[in-house]
This record gives structure tokens, C-alpha cells and sequence, in this order.
């Protein structure tokens, strides 16, 4: 009967004179109305903050050379959106896109790129308009044309930053009146175009200025009449980091159950999860260095695996969404030696290794206590040892961003990669440099000439390696074969990678075992990362890259075979000059009748199948 009785009361009325109980079960306790104030200025205090923050930032992508998206003839030029949780633009992109297009799932691709190893063209892109380093994702349709990039850690982030800028894209070519009918239903995203300029602003953020009558329905109070609530504390540090005057990144610790890999190969159930901060881009180096004086020789005693898609090591992924972690790509990093793991977050490779080293370097101090060893060198490092070393301690809030110099505001030019109105008004009418809109320009004519806040110089990107696929690989005729390689052959196959610790390559040495008679002895590895000993290798390789990406030679002199690793950090070469010495044999036994069974290697077994020498 109390229900029905707050319900009767309707509006301009007010609530029960007598409330309800507020122990009685099942009723909820009717606010007063100092109550209700107080929450209708915190929802509008809220509502201001997110206005304030203001659309994402659309950025303007060309490809300056030719890609699989120009061959396939898509338009060089597209937008990205990098996603913000916080904003609730996002939130309609799928509605938005498929008003659009209609049938999302039959007109619309996504591909996701979370290594920048699919599309390095659009990386290098997205780098040159001044996005972040972070995993993005390809979204095309094709019936039009057009396609576009969502930039996220998350996949479900990346969906909808390509879908909403897949509708930019899409909607970047009508006239504003049917753009200001478009948006009716999406005020948030018309004020995305009217940041691009493609729509006249309005008056820059809005706000919702209520006014709530006073008791007895008398004149409006002001809208801040009441006091507003204070604001968050900012982020203080320890006491104990009087040496150390800035932030530290997010971080927490996550637990495993008996299950999980780790803990199966004798590691603790506990480990640090840190979160790459470029705010806190010192103490990551600190990590590093702390890291490599504590261990011996990192690069043989710490492995890295990256599972940027959460499918290497779910259970990982499952206990940092259950403490309250973020989504984002992830590197778990374990140091056997000391029966120790942690794990780095942050969307590019870089960064997650650079986390997950910090990560380890906190877990590895924090169990030997050699905590004072580091305070004077590193402070920083101490100070978050300090806060982050006790398993259980979590932190979520990022570090605090460095105040900004103000610049002029001044005859200064466009925001780069930002559209403008004037510069939609002269793409049109053919007035911009560089061709723009429906032209069609080639990639090696989209360079700027003052359009999108400067030019691009006409700088190429520098294409590496194909990954994980093998590149056949001929020595010059016409020089003399580095002295060990003399008695071979001038064909082998090289590999690539950044991710050694996938199945191809951690299932190599049983393969080599079935094919050399004596591994350990008959195989000789020449790591080579500067070209210095090998350059006629190199060379070799240029056809196939412009990147001088560091090498590494196997040879078998009793089959008379060799291969080429290539990768960034020596496992990864280690790991890519075995499969490729695995493949050479394989392929020369196989040309004499001699097939080997690889039934027990399905994935080195396709892997050499897919090996394509010259005719």
C-alpha cells in the first residue's frame, strides 16, 4: 500500500507526508528533499564534467604509399577515433552505423590489427596524424567504398571507435542540412562533425542549466545555489617517496587457481599486473634498469608472451576483470629462476614489454628485499615498490598528467589530422592540395601541401618482415657468400617474428630433434643483430623489407642447409633460425624422395607447406 501511495502522489505533489518505515522490508526509504537536492546537483556536477570533455578527437589518416586497401581501390585518406569509455557517443555507434548501412554484418568488415603487423601502412599513419601507440582495428565497407579506424586496447573498444568513425567516413560527404536531419537523434555525435568542422559549433559545449522551484512551487532557485560537492582529492604520494615527486601508473595484483598454467608449472598463484603510463615513462625505464642489475642476463632468464587478444592465457584475462582491471592487451613475463611472473598492460608491444619488465622488477625486489639496494639510484622505483609490492595492493586511478605550457593562441595553425571547415569547403572545389574528398588521389600525391596542419614531407614507411610466414631468400650472384656460409647453398628460407612463444616455435626443437641426428652438436647459431658479420644477408632481405631488422644464421653442416631468424629480441631470433633451418631440411629431404613424417608437427608441417621457392 506504501508503494501505491508514493506512485498516487505524481507529479508536483511531493511524497507521502508520512513515509514509510525505513526498516520495513521491501520498501525503500523516500528520499527528503535535501536529499533529493543534493542528488540532482550531483547527477547535473556530473553531467558537466562529461560535457566538458567534449567529443573524441576525429584524426585524418593518409597512406603515402600503396596498401592492401589502395590496391583493393579504397580512397587513401580515412578517419580514426580513438575510443574514451567516458564518453557516451560510443554508446550509439552501432545505431548510428547501421542507419547508415542498414545490415551491419553483411556490409560492414572489421579486421583487427593489435600488433600493427596487418596494416603498418595505417600504424605509421595513425602515428604521423598524432594518435597513440595502441592495437586498432580496420573497419570497411566495401559497397561504399569507404573504411575507417577504431583505435582501443580492448576489441570491444576498437569495434565501436571503427564503427562510429566508419560512419564519419560515410556521412563526411553530405550537405549539412542532411547532416543536421541525421543527427537529430544523436546530439552527440553531431557535436563529433561539428568539432571536424564538417557542422557549425554551437557555442561550444553545452550545458543543462535546471532550475528546481523551491518548496511552494515559487521562483527558481539559481542553478548552484546549493553548494556544489568537493572535489576529489588529487592523487598524493606515500610518505615514503619524499625523493619522488610524480605519479605512479595503475596497477593490481591478480590470483590464479590450481588450474591456471602458471601455477601448474610450480609458479605462485599471485602476481602484479602494472599498466604502461607515458606520464611515468621514467620509471619504466628504472624497472628496466633495476631488472637487468638484479638478474644476470634477462634476455635468457625472462620470457615474454604477448596475448594481445586474451586466447594465449585466458585465465590471465579472468582475474583481472574480476579485481577490476581494465581491458587492454597484456604481456605475462616469468623469471623462472626465481619462480616469479607479472604482467604488463598497454596496447603497443613495446610498452607491454616495458611494463611487464617494471612489473617483474617490483615482484622480484619486493621477494628478496633488496629494496634499499635500488632507493638512491632509483627513488622512483623505490617509492613504488613501496606501494605496489605487498600482494593485494591496487591502485586504479592513473598517474596525473603534466601541466602543458600554454601556447599563443595566435594566427597558429590547424589542430594536425583535425578536419576544418574551410579545408571540407576546398577539398570540394578542388582548391586543396593533395586532391581530398571523392578525388581519388594517389597515395604518393596525398602529401598535405599545408592541408590537415602540415605537410608529410613525402615520407615512406618503412615496411618490415612479413610475421610468422616464410620468405625465401637468395644470396647475390654476383658477391662472394659470407665464409661460413661457402660450402652452402645462396637459397634459404628466413623467418619473422615477435611472439616466439606460439606453438610454431615452441614445438621447433622437437622437430629438429626428428630431423638432425645430433641437434646440439650439428646446429650452429650466429646472432647478427647489427648486420656487422652478415651483409651480404641482409641484402638478401632487402627485396622483401626495407627494415635493417636484426638476424640470426643456423647452419647444419652435415645436411648442408642454413636459415635466417630475424626478430627484436634474441629469443625471437633463436626461435625463427630454427624453424627456418627445420624448413630447409625438410625441403631438401623431401627433393631427394625422402619425405619426413611431420604428422606429430601440424603446425610446422603447414608451416613448411606453405614455403613458395622460386621457379
Amino acid at each position: 500500500k506504501g508503494q501505491r501511495g508514493t506512485a498516487a502522489y505524481g507529479a508536483g505533489r511531493g511524497p507521502p507526508l508520512i513515509p514509510p518505515a525505513a526498516g520495513f522490508k521491501g520498501v525503500t526509504p523516500v528520499p527528503t528533499a535535501s536529499q533529493k537536492w543534493q542528488q540532482q546537483q550531483s547527477w547535473q556536477q556530473d553531467q558537466w564534467q562529461k560535457e566538458d570533455r567534449g567529443p573524441p578527437r576525429v584524426l585524418n589518416l593518409e597512406l603515402t604509399q600503396e596498401s592492401q586497401l589502395t590496391t583493393q581501390g579504397f580512397p587513401p585518406e580515412a578517419p580514426a577515433i580513438e575510443h574514451d569509455k567516458s564518453m557516451t557517443v560510443f554508446s550509439a555507434a552501432h545505431s548510428i552505423l547501421s542507419e547508415v548501412v542498414g545490415d551491419i554484418s553483411a556490409e560492414v568488415e572489421i579486421h583487427h590489427d593489435t600488433e600493427w603487423d596487418i596494416f603498418p601502412e595505417i600504424g605509421e599513419a595513425i602515428q604521423r596524424a598524432g594518435g597513440e601507440e595502441l592495437c586498432f582495428s580496420v573497419v570497411t565497407c566495401p559497397n561504399h567504398g569507404k573504411w575507417a579506424v577504431g583505435i582501443a586496447a580492448g576489441k570491444k573498444g576498437r569495434e565501436v571507435a571503427g564503427k562510429l568513425a566508419l560512419a564519419f567516413a560515410l556521412l563526411v560527404d553530405r550537405d549539412p542540412a542532411d547532416l543536421e536531419k541525421f543527427c537529430a537523434n544523436y546530439a552527440e555525435f553531431r557535436a563529433v562533425l561539428a568539432d571536424a568542422g564538417l557542422l557549425p559549433p554551437r557555442g561550444g559545449p553545452q550545458k543543462r542549466h535546471m532550475h528546481f522551484p523551491p518548496a511552494g512551487g515559487k521562483a527558481a532557485a539559481p542553478p548552484f545555489a546549493a553548494p556544489a560537492p568537493a572535489p576529489a582529492p588529487a592523487f598524493a604520494a606515500p610518505a615514503f617517496a619524499a625523493d619522488f615527486s610524480g605519479g605512479f601508473p595503475q596497477y593490481l595484483w591478480i590470483s590464479l587457481d590450481d588450474s591456471a598454467s602458471l601455477v601448474q608449472e610450480g609458479m605462485p598463484s599471485e602476481g602484479l599486473c602494472v599498466y604502461y603510463d607515458k606520464q611515468c615513462a621514467e620509471l619504466f625505464r628504472s624497472g628496466q634498469s633495476v631488472l637487468q642489475e638484479a638478474v644476470q642476463d634477462v634476455n635468457s632468464e625472462v620470457v615474454i608472451t604477448h596475448d594481445p587478444d586474451w586466447d594465449q592465457m585466458p585465465e590471465i584475462a579472468e582475474a583481472i576483470k574480476q579485481t577490476g582491471g581494465e581491458e587492454n592487451c597484456y604481456a605475462v613475463g616469468t623469471l623462472p629462476s626465481h619462480g616469479l611472473w607479472a604482467v604488463g598492460l598497454a596496447g603497443g608491444w613495446k610498452f607491454r614489454e616495458s611494463a611487464c619488465k617494471l612489473a617483474l622488477s617490483i615482484a622480484l625486489v619486493a621477494t628478496t628485499g633488496e629494496i634499499d639496494r635500488f632507493a638512491s639510484s632509483h627513488p622512483d622505483f623505490a617509492a613504488f615498490c613501496n606501494a605496489a609490492g605487498t600482494p593485494g595492493a591496487a591502485s586504479f586511478e592513473p598517474a596525473p598528467k603534466r601541466a602543458k605550457v600554454e601556447a599563443t593562441k595566435t594566427n597558429l595553425p590547424p589542430a594536425k589530422g583535425k578536419f576544418s571547415m574551410d579545408e571540407r569547403y576546398e577539398s570540394r572545389s578542388g582548391k586543396g592540395g593533395g586532391g581530398g574528398g571523392g578525388g581519388g588521389a594517389a597515395p604518393s600525391q596525398a602529401k598535405g601541401n599545408g592541408k590537415k596542419g602540415g605537410s608529410f614531407g613525402g615520407k615512406k614507411y618503412a615496411k618490415p618482415l612479413p610475421r610468422d610466414s616464410p620468405i625465401w631468400v637468395q644470396l647475390s650472384q654476383e658477391q662472394l657468400a659470407p665464409e661460413v656460409l661457402q660450402e652452402f647453398g645462396s637459397d634459404a628460407v628466413a623467418v619473422a617474428t615477435d611472439r616466439p612463444h606460439t606453438a610454431l616455435y615452441q614445438g621447433i626443437d622437437a622437430v629438429l630433434k626428428d630431423l638432425v641426428a645430433a641437434p646440439e652438436e650439428d646446429i650452429t647459431f650466429l646472432d647478427d643483430p647489427n648486420w656487422d658479420q652478415f651483409p651480404e644477408v641482409g641484402q638478401a632481405l632487402k627485396p622483401h623489407s626495407s627494415v635493417e631488422e636484426p638476424i640470426q644464421l643456423s647452419t647444419c653442416s652435415n645436411l648442408g642447409c642454413w636459415g635466417v631468424g630475424v626478430g627484436r629480441t634474441p629469443d625471437a631470433r633463436r626461435a625463427t633460425a630454427k624453424v627456418a633451418l627445420a624448413a630447409m631440411i625438410a625441403l631438401k629431404a623431401a627433393e631427394i624422395g625422402e619425405v619426413p613424417d611431420l604428422s606429430s608437427h601440424p603446425e610446422f608441417s603447414d608451416f613448411v607447406g606453405s614455403v613458395q621457392p622460386p621457379i
